[in-house]
């Protein structure tokens, strides 16, 4: 095949131009945070492993949800889904878009934080097919309950009550959708044993972000890179695969984001 060309990309199509469409006829291979590439890159990865649930944990966290964000204008309109969930269940906002207590990128002030909180609201910036990033991997081997949103299918990802996903909750209104979910986060916020359950599968997982999953993935692309007989391919329409039919409802980030839940 000689020159190899391929589309890598771990940040969503929301972010990115439509200068892709030049680039038609051109790339062999796709290496991004889609299931489909032809060498997926994703955020995180779980490994199993064994530690005894801490049963004091429950009566140490005084406070319900905690939202740590930076980026505090996004294509999903995370920040707005944030202002109404606030009206039904407190919510804590710390970092660029809140309060200022940690430091950007200081993971251990984070995680003292988190020790007071029984939530971790872990929203994607823009709702795409697939994009699932490090937020969601990091409650996972700590005593924390993540409640997911995002475009991705989070039960391909994670165990099963292992995260509360804001996706599955859906009534006839649109005022019912944020009740049905401030009724489910206020039984597990004074539940204990259930509350427990959750964090007992979370405890059984350790996250390995970025580093480990980005090795995995490159290692994927020197084998093809050694076999490109078996992997021909050429994507004649590199933007369509990236970002959908805007005209269908192929199209793979929602636009209108306040749409659903």
């Amino acid at each position: 095949m000689g020159q190899v060309w391929v589309y890598a990309d771990i940040e969503s199509p929301s972010y990115r131009s439509n200068g892709i469409k030049l680039w038609n006829n051109l790339f062999n291979w796709t290496m991004t945070y889609r299931r489909d590439s032809d060498t997926p890159h994703f955020y995180g990865s779980l490994t199993k492993k064994v530690k005894a649930v801490d049963h004091a944990l429950f009566n140490r966290k005084i406070r319900s949800m905690l939202w740590i964000v930076s980026n505090c204008q996004t294509a999903g309109k995370r920040e707005l889904f944030v202002k109404q969930l606030q009206k039904y269940t407190p919510v804590d906002v710390i970092g660029r878009c809140g309060v200022h207590i940690c430091p950007k990128g200081n993971n251990h002030c984070q995680l003292l934080l988190m020790n007071n909180y029984k939530f971790l609201f872990a929203a994607e910036n823009s709702n795409c097919r697939d994009y699932v990033t490090e937020k969601a991997y990091r409650p996972y081997g700590n005593f924390i309950l993540p409640v997911v949103r995002g475009g991705g299918n989070y039960s391909l990802y994670f165990p099963p009550k292992s995260h509360i996903n804001t996706g599955d909750f859906v009534s006839q209104t649109f005022v019912g959708n944020y009740e049905y979910l401030r009724n489910t986060l206020n039984y597990l916020d004074v539940n204990k044993e259930i509350y427990q359950s959750y964090i007992s599968v979370i405890k059984q997982y350790k996250a390995d972000i970025l580093g480990v999953p980005m090795g995995v993935a490159f290692c994927k692309l020197c084998d093809k890179l050694n076999n490109q007989s078996k992997y021909r391919r050429l994507y004649r329409n590199i933007h369509d695969w990236w970002r959908g039919q805007e005209q269908t409802s192929g199209y793979f980030c929602e636009k209108d984001e306040l749409a659903r839940l």
